[in-house]
């Protein structure tokens, strides 16, 4: 068995034990979510969604080893990036007394076999894809997690994970060089490996995004606002609004 698959069934073990229920195959929703998402609102009426996720690498994976898409080690230039710039959308940054999944990466850190690099999330409008915003991994402030990640919703909640994992090689990387009587160099530069995956959600399930290197995990429920302000509460109303990078 492969160190991948190793790592897949450890990982969906700790999620049972953690009392999450994690999902590869998103082949039936919850009520809840279908709900929300087929009302078809209007545009002033939108639900709001909680997007929580938690971006991790597996420490025996080794980038120098790995022939994972050699095109991947070279920078990207900006005819490679399929970037489609969006209207600013406003969305709400959840601050760290609204992460549930805490537990996860708790016994995440407590083993040997992961590191935490990420773990945050954020509020926005249940939008069509062609009107969501893409959520800069940037703004979370980890160098080795770049990309995108996107929630949008269509019949059904849906998440497009457009994240490079950065991995840092002590063994050093050659570079062959164009002329046969230059010698090759070696260098530590981090080499890039790629997650694109979309995948149809279940509200309140942890769904598990598979990469050799690293993985990804993400959850997404209605926002607890919605349901306060109802109530008369509006223990949220102090949130600071950011606009999409």
């Amino acid at each position: 068995m492969t160190h991948a698959s190793l790592s897949g069934l450890l990982l969906i073990a700790l999620l049972s034990i953690c009392g999450v229920s994690s999902a590869q195959d998103s082949s039936t929703s919850s009520q809840d979510l279908e709900a929300a998402v087929q009302a078809k609102p209007s545009s002033e009426e939108r639900p709001k969604f909680e997007i929580e996720f938690v971006v991790f690498a597996y420490n025996a994976f080794d980038p120098a080893d790995e022939d994972l898409g050699r095109e991947r080690d070279r920078l990207m230039s900006k005819g490679d990036q399929e970037w489609s710039p969006k209207p600013p959308v406003q969305f709400e940054m959840l601050q760290p007394a609204d992460l549930t999944l805490n537990a996860a990466c708790d016994k995440l850190k407590r083993l040997n076999a992961y590191t935490v690099l990420v773990h945050g999330g954020w509020v926005q409008e249940g939008l069509p894809e062609e009107d969501a915003p893409e959520i800069d991994m940037s703004i979370f402030g980890e160098p080795s997690v770049s990309g995108t990640l996107r929630f949008y919703v269509s019949r059904y909640a849906h998440v497009t994970a457009a994240i490079d994992y950065h991995a840092s090689t002590e063994k050093g990387l050659t570079l062959r060089t164009a002329s046969p009587d230059t010698p090759e160099a070696s260098t530590s530069s981090p080499r890039r490996f790629e997650l694109r995956q979309t995948r149809r959600l279940r509200s309140g399930e942890l769904h598990y995004f598979d990469h050799p290197a690293f993985g990804l995990l993400v959850t997404v429920r209605r926002h607890a606002e919605a349901h306060e302000n109802v109530a008369g509460t509006g223990a949220n109303s102090e949130r600071t609004a950011r606009p999409a990078a």
